[in-house]
């Protein structure tokens, strides 16, 4: 608990230690990995950051064993939305549409729209995200397409 509070707080190293600490004590448990790749990642992301190039390398390796303890086909789906929306953080929106397209099939531009509902939040949200990658790159098109095709009702 006092990991998350001081991940809320901004405390980063300190949550991260936290974190470290319970994954000692309970390695098998799923969310462990998670919270210390987010912890990782938000330390990363400081500016002027020693190390930076690391932890990102360490956050990316505890996601994948994070997504290892989530067997099927949603953990897979988790671990890929994850891996997504942490590139997309460190602004590496190229890695992140690669991962997002694995959790959604990529859209086609100029074929008949056929809204297809998600079946887990996880896709809604990975949807969602791509279009705005898309957006931000210019493809206003495409981004469309993807909301109509995943997101609207």
């Amino acid at each position: 608990a006092s990991g998350h509070c001081s991940m809320l707080q901004g405390r980063y190293s300190e949550a991260l230690s936290e974190y470290l600490h319970a994954y000692k004590s309970a390695p098998h448990e799923p969310i462990i990995p998670l919270c210390i790749a987010a912890a990782m990642l938000n330390k990363a992301c400081v500016k002027k950051m020693v190390g930076r190039h690391q932890l990102i390398i360490q956050a990316f390796a505890f996601l994948q064993e994070y997504g290892s303890k989530r067997p099927g086909k949603l953990g897979e789906m988790e671990l890929y939305y994850n891996m997504g929306r942490a590139a997309q953080a460190l602004g590496l929106d190229h890695l992140a549409v690669q991962f997002y397209e694995r959790v959604i099939p990529p859209v086609a531009v100029d074929e008949v729209v056929v809204f297809i509902e998600p079946k887990t939040s996880v896709e809604r949200e990975a949807a969602y995200n791509l279009a705005l990658i898309y957006q931000g790159s210019g493809s206003i098109e495409l981004a469309k397409q993807l909301t109509r095709q995943y997101l609207t009702f």
